[in-house]
């Protein structure tokens, strides 16, 4: 029997981050899912206008040079929060970061690695190609100009995600990441019954053993956006709730399971309990419960792989929260499937 490609499931908020400036630059032009985005285009009338020249800039369907983003993303090492997002996009080459919005984006036009390599240094042979292509010219001088000037790209790219998340995206991320769990809760269950082919039918055509990221997104529905990370070798796919629909009263029992085979530990339950007071690091974990470094850090691994726990770092320190709306759903989903009556947010 054949073995399909390998699937990892992602529910990284950052990519939903992504998502939501696409759809923002695209609102006209999709019948995108949400009912009600007063909170999102209240932001885009309360923004300058040179806000919303950079998300048409970057996110603009004709060439949507910021979805460079995604295998930034893809590639940080934790914890993926927005500071450090933000650290890797200082630190990467604006040509870089041109290279891996623009390419992807023309993907239509098959350009051979040695054009696309000659072209970073000699704008004008794109400008020919794209004209061959019959492009519009908005979007020639917008490969012009990219090519002309990365670091230009790079800035603007920069100062409109610190824009965003300062106004917008920051204060709503709290209401939509529940959503992106159950989500990625959907997905990990429906997997057990149909192949990766199945699951993607009709979002991507997979090809080989190709690994597969799928990151779960609240606000691309009922579309996906679907990335061609060719330096690692990888297809990253965000899905909105139409693509992979999570059943609000199903229950994945290997995942129940699991969760409660975590938390049947005394030591977990402590550490769940202090983390939900606030955040802490791990040498102020072992302090508090009497327990040596390497036996937290074991502990701590064992959250974070179901989900449960989150850390960031700084001033040199790990710092662990808990995530309550992981807690909550798991809760949920324990107390459901033995008592199948009662409903979502019973606990």
């Amino acid at each position: 029997m054949p073995v399909g490609p390998t699937v990892e499931i992602d529910p990284c908020p950052l990519y939903d981050l992504v998502a939501s400036l696409f759809v923002l630059a695209n609102y006209g032009e999709y019948d995108f899912a949400r009912e009600d985005w007063t909170a999102e285009m209240s932001f885009l009338g309360r923004a300058s206008d040179d806000v919303r020249e950079a998300i048409d800039l970057c996110f603009k369907a004709d060439l949507p040079v910021g979805l460079a983003l995604i295998p930034v993303i893809a590639g940080m090492d934790e914890p993926r929060d927005f500071a450090s997002l933000l650290a890797e996009l200082r630190a990467l080459p604006g040509e870089r970061l041109v290279e891996l919005g623009l390419f992807p984006s023309l993907a239509d036009l098959d350009l051979d690695p040695a054009l696309r390599k000659r072209v970073m240094t000699r704008p004008h042979e794109l400008w020919q190609v794209l004209e061959q292509a019959g492009l519009e010219d908005a979007a020639k001088r917008k490969a012009f100009n990219l090519l002309v000037a990365p670091g230009r790209f790079k800035k603007t790219l920069v100062d409109l995600l610190e824009a965003y998340w300062r106004d917008f995206f920051g204060g709503a991320l709290s209401q939509t990441a529940r959503e992106l769990e159950a989500l990625a809760a959907a997905v990990r269950a429906r997997m057990r019954k149909v192949t990766p082919a199945e699951l993607l039918q009709g979002v991507v055509t997979l090809e080989g053993h190709r690994p597969v990221v799928l990151a779960p997104s609240h606000y691309i529905s009922p579309y996906s956006i679907v990335y061609d990370d060719d330096d690692r070798g990888v297809l990253i796919v965000l899905y909105g709730r139409e693509v992979v629909p999570p059943v609000e009263d199903s229950v994945d029992p290997a995942e129940v399971t699991e969760f409660l085979k975590v938390m049947a530990d005394e030591t977990r339950l402590r550490i769940a309990r202090l983390l939900a007071e606030r955040e802490m690091y791990g040498g102020e974990l072992a302090a508090i419960l009497g327990l040596t470094p390497p036996t937290v850090s074991h502990h701590l691994t064992k959250l974070r792989a179901l989900g449960l726990i989150e850390a960031a770092r700084r001033g040199g320190y790990v710092y662990y929260s808990l995530r309550s709306e992981v807690l909550r759903r798991l809760l949920d989903d324990a107390g459901r499937f033995i008592l199948p009556e009662l409903h979502r947010g019973t606990y």
